[in-house]
Parts: C-alpha cells; sequence; structure tokens
C-alpha cells in the first residue's frame, strides 16, 4: 500500500501507534541511547515518557542509570527511589540505588540497598562487586573476603 500523496512516505505509521506502544518504543530506544554511552540522546526520550507517565517504573530507573553515568548521585538518587516508590524493587534498582547512595558517602544505607539486592538475586554481579569494594574501603576485609568468594563462585569478577 502507498500513503496518499499529501502525507510523507516515512514514519506514518509510528503517528498512530497506541500510546502504550509508542511509549514501549521511546523506552527501548532510551535503553539503546544508554547502552551505547549516548545519554544526551536518551535523555529527552525519558523525560517526555515521564511527563506522560510520571509512575513510569522503567524509565524513571534508566532515568537514574543516566544520572549515575554522569555522577549525578542526588538527581540520581532522587529517580530511583521514586521509582523504588512505584513498584517492587528489583535487584537491578536495588544495586543502582546502593551506587547513588555511597556517591553521596551514605555508605550504610549503601551495604544495605547491596545486601537486598543480594537478598533478591545471590548471584548479581554488579551488587557482588560493589559490596566488596565498599566493605574493603571501610576497612572490613574479611566481610569483604567473603563476598569475593561468593562472586568467584558465582562466576563474576574476584574483587570490586
Amino acid at each position: 500500500m502507498r500513503p496518499p500523496k499529501n502525507r510523507p512516505a516515512s514514519n506514518t505509521q509510528v503517528l498512530h501507534l497506541r500510546p502504550a506502544v509508542a511509549s514501549s518504543l521511546s523506552l527501548q530506544h532510551a535503553f539503546n541511547f544508554l547502552r551505547q554511552g549516548q545519554g544526551e540522546r536518551a535523555m529527552p526520550l525519558l523525560e517526555k515518557l515521564l511527563q506522560n507517565d510520571p509512575q513510569n517504573f522503567d524509565a524513571l530507573h534508566l532515568l537514574g542509570q543516566l544520572h549515575l553515568q554522569r555522577r549525578e548521585a542526588a538527581q540520581a538518587l532522587q529517580c530511583l527511589e521514586k521509582a523504588r516508590a512505584f513498584k517492587q524493587p528489583t535487584a537491578a534498582l536495588l544495586n543502582n540505588l546502593g551506587i547513588a547512595l555511597r556517591l553521596l558517602g551514605r555508605a550504610s544505607e549503601a551495604l544495605d540497598c547491596y545486601a537486598q539486592a543480594l537478598q533478591q538475586a545471590p548471584a548479581h554481579p554488579d551488587a557482588l562487586a560493589n559490596i566488596t569494594a565498599l566493605l574493603e574501603r571501610l576497612g572490613q576485609p574479611q566481610e569483604a573476603a567473603r563476598y569475593r568468594q561468593k562472586a568467584a563462585q558465582a562466576g563474576g569478577p574476584a574483587s570490586g
């Protein structure tokens, strides 16, 4: 089928997507941009998604990750806390919360988040690496060694 003559040939179908489908596509594009290190392209997509759906767990989580990549810990924490308020947190969200808290100098709360992430996913490689590294920085080498051993058993890195 050819589009009517007064409409452009490209992107005509995108204009007619249901909001949920368009939201899902925008989220996927934002995720891909973030994964490719193109946060500046992900940011407007995530902000638009959150304008339309302020409780979008995935958009809030991705925006939090983007702020973490930029070392904007306070903004990351705000996004991640909002996401946690709207949906049961995943191990990945808890790990990212831990990172934001650690960057803000809130080590005890960061350890709690990493521990909660590991309760959900005992072999979560990032949470294992992060809790190990933080325990080492806090001068708790025996506890850090315990998590390093868990990481090695799970096939992850031996140190954080």
